[in-house]
Order: structure tokens, then C-alpha cells, then sequence
């Protein structure tokens, strides 16, 4: 069962939280917080919202929406992206390992796609590590396009999605094709151009490339 999560579920965020990270195969994928408990805490109908799935009484997964950049402090991490204020973040999604392949990411994607939309923002954004494919798929099949390559002060190396919010996905065409191998990130911002986005992956092996052209736009 899906429901809106609030304060008095933080216990169970953070023991879910602690599971999933300590359960990574890949340590880029999900980077802990600085500040697990004002993340969490936060995002429970602060400057923030969350959806959990529970199977009885245990929350087996959850997704955290920004809807305050400037106070959660996120617009600095989207500043590529030149977030406004009726913009916001999907910010965390996390399953836990024995429920992972149960779909669970893209249905909680999926509601709080409609509750963005409710709240009438214009654009949502994602940041993933080229790593995580699975992510990246599950946000490119909701219409989710990678738009910028972004390297942090501290070192991380992240892929920042957007998705248009108001009116229909752009399904466009789309032209002038490159594959990136998504172990090249370089590679990946050279072609990333304010015409040209990421729009897909395609398996290869081990790792993916990324589908990068013109149309079917983000914004």
C-alpha cells in the first residue's frame, strides 16, 4: 500500500535509508547525506514530501520530492539546470534489496509525477550517478531527459535529469544521433549542448550507452 509519509514515520525512513546504503553494490550510487536527519526529517512535509510502500506495517520503499529547492538547500546542486521556484527535485528513491524487481521505483516515479503536477510546477529534476543504470532507466521511461553533466566540488560526478511538468512529453524525432559509452562522463558532457540531450540507454554488456540527440527535448 502507497501512502503520503509524515513526521512520525522518520524512524522507519532512516532504518530503511540504512539498510539500502549499507546494501549498495556500487557506493556512487546513493551518497549518504551530510545531514541524514535534516534530509529525511525535511523532506516529511518540510521543505519536502514522501511517499513510502508498505508491505503490512514495514516500509519497503520510499521516494523523497523537493518542493522547496531554496530551502532544502538543493537549487545549488540543480544551479546547472537554473532551477525557478516552481520547480522541484526528486530526491531520493530507495527499495529495499529483498524488494527490488517488484516495479516499486517507477509506480512511487509515477505518483509523484501527478503530484508535482498538482502542485503546478513546471519542471522536475533528477541527479543520478552514470553509473546507476537501473535509475536512469526508470526516469528516461517517465520522459525524464539528461540535460547536464556535473562534477561536484567534492568530487561527485552526476547526471542531472529533467522532465516538463506542464503540457505533454515531447516525442519527438529525434536527429542527429551519438552513442556515449557511459563510462566515458567527458564524452557524455561534450555531447550533452543546449539542442542535444540523453534520452535512453542501451545495454551493452556490463555497462550502457546513452542515446544523445536533438528532439524530444526536456523543457
Amino acid at each position: 500500500m502507497w501512502r503520503q509519509l509524515d513526521q512520525e514515520d522518520y524512524d522507519a525512513v532512516i532504518a530503511l535509508r540504512d539498510v539500502v546504503l549499507g546494501s549498495l553494490s556500487d557506493s556512487d550510487f546513493y551518497v549518504r547525506e551530510d545531514d541524514e536527519e535534516m534530509f529525511v526529517r525535511g523532506h516529511l512535509n518540510v521543505f519536502g514530501e514522501s511517499l513510502g510502500f508498505f508491505d503490512g506495517d514495514d516500509l519497503v520503499a520510499y521516494l523523497a520530492l523537493t518542493t522547496d529547492l531554496v530551502a532544502a538547500g538543493e537549487d545549488v546542486e540543480f544551479a546547472a539546470c537554473a532551477p525557478a521556484s516552481n520547480d522541484v527535485a526528486f530526491a531520493a528513491a530507495m527499495v529495499l534489496p529483498m524488494y527490488q524487481g517488484r516495479a516499486l521505483h517507477r509506480a512511487g516515479i509515477h505518483r509523484h509525477i501527478a503530484t508535482a503536477e498538482a502542485l503546478g510546477a513546471h519542471r522536475g529534476f533528477a541527479q543520478i550517478s552514470a553509473r546507476n543504470h537501473r535509475s536512469l532507466r526508470n526516469y528516461f521511461s517517465y520522459g525524464f531527459r539528461c540535460t547536464q553533466a556535473v562534477t561536484y566540488p567534492d568530487g561527485r560526478r552526476r547526471l542531472l535529469l529533467e522532465r516538463n511538468l506542464v503540457g505533454d512529453v515531447d516525442t519527438a524525432m529525434i536527429d542527429d544521433v551519438a552513442l556515449v559509452d557511459m563510462n566515458d562522463f567527458p564524452g557524455i558532457s561534450r555531447e550533452l549542448t543546449d539542442a542535444r540531450v540523453g534520452h535512453r540507454l542501451l545495454p551493452t554488456g556490463a555497462s550502457a550507452l546513452m542515446v544523445v540527440g536533438a528532439g524530444g527535448t526536456a523543457a
